[in-house]
């Protein structure tokens, strides 16, 4: 995930892998290139993360494509751990991407970046995926679709 003011000002990133006792299905590894040994190595408990997790983000909006997928994963992570869920405003691209661009084949992640000449050298990495949205995020909001 990224934080932080826009335009020419440096962006700060938050990447955390999380230690997990179930197996990476063969799917999720291909896709992500992410496996138990991997994470089980570089990993860290998932309570740990979410701490950091919430420091990171504060108060601050939370700005993402598809964003209940996401938030469904962190309601859940934070309910595991006992924590309360965050409960930070949140906005999701895809409803304004849909209202903007109403003849698009498909809403995919991938095909608005393309129609929007935005680049995502690493698709389905975490950090990749946070900055191409965040370069979408700033071009909606040149393009006055957005305000935060």
């Amino acid at each position: 995930m990224d934080r932080g003011p826009t335009n020419e000002q440096q962006v700060e990133k938050f990447n955390r892998y999380i230690k997990i006792e179930s197996e990476v299905p063969a799917t999720i590894q291909k896709l992500t290139g992410l496996s138990n040994d991997f994470l089980n190595s570089e990993g860290e408990s998932l309570e740990k993360v979410l701490e950091k997790f919430q420091v990171f983000i504060g108060n601050n909006v939370l700005v993402g494509y598809n964003l209940l997928f996401d938030q469904s994963f962190l309601n859940a992570a934070f309910i595991k751990a006992n924590k309360q869920i965050i409960s930070n405003r949140m906005i999701d691209l895809m409803p304004i991407i849909k209202k903007d661009q109403k003849f698009l084949d498909n809403y995919r992640l991938a095909t608005v970046l393309k129609n929007y000449g935005i680049e995502n050298d690493h698709p389905h990495k975490s950090i990749s995926d946070a900055m191409a949205t965040l370069d979408l995020a700033l071009k909606l909001i040149k393009n006055d679709k957005l305000r935060i």
